[in-house]
């Protein structure tokens, strides 16, 4: 450390300096390029003058000043990287599934259930023909209770055949 005679001409090294508030070398350049430490001409760092400006920035982020903490930062970032990783392994080990996966199979459920439905009258004309109110009802009742159990048992495996067979009427 270079001692001149008053001590608030005091000059350090930015490497030092990081190794006295206990930041990196690169966290303490970033603060001399955006000018967030006083530095004399030769770009060494004036040791009085830099710490009362760290003070004060440092006291306003605990009072709610606008400054942000380099720590609270790097801590709020190692936090979204373990929830992005913790995602990542719920999707491996296929507890968790992806938003879009799962608006496929609701949407191809859907296109199963409303193909089921809109093929009832010409599979149930012929069968319907003849027969009583009361068999009508019964008959369509267990045909809509037939492809309601189908959709709640639903097989994710059938989609290969939808998709090959994805001519929709209307």
């Amino acid at each position: 450390m270079n001692v001149t005679k008053c001590w608030r001409d005091l000059i350090i090294s930015q490497r030092e300096f990081a190794k006295i508030l206990g930041l990196t070398p690169q966290r303490v350049s970033q603060l001399v390029r955006d000018q967030e430490l006083v530095c004399n001409d030769e770009g060494k760092i004036m040791l009085v003058q830099s710490l009362m400006f760290w003070h004060r920035q440092s006291a306003g982020n605990v009072d709610g000043g606008k400054g942000v903490s380099y720590d609270d930062e790097k801590a709020l970032h190692e936090k979204a990287k373990r929830e992005i990783a913790e995602l990542k392994l719920g999707e491996l080990k296929n507890e968790l599934h992806k938003t879009s996966d799962i608006t496929y199979l609701v949407g191809n459920m859907v296109v199963v259930f409303r193909r089921t439905l809109l093929a009832l009258p010409s599979k149930m004309a012929t069968s319907l023909a003849g027969k009583t109110p009361e068999d009508i009802n019964e008959m369509l009742t267990k045909e809509i209770n037939r492809a309601l159990k189908d959709l709640s048992e639903f097989d994710a495996a059938k989609l290969e055949d939808i998709d090959s067979g994805d001519d929709d009427d209307g």
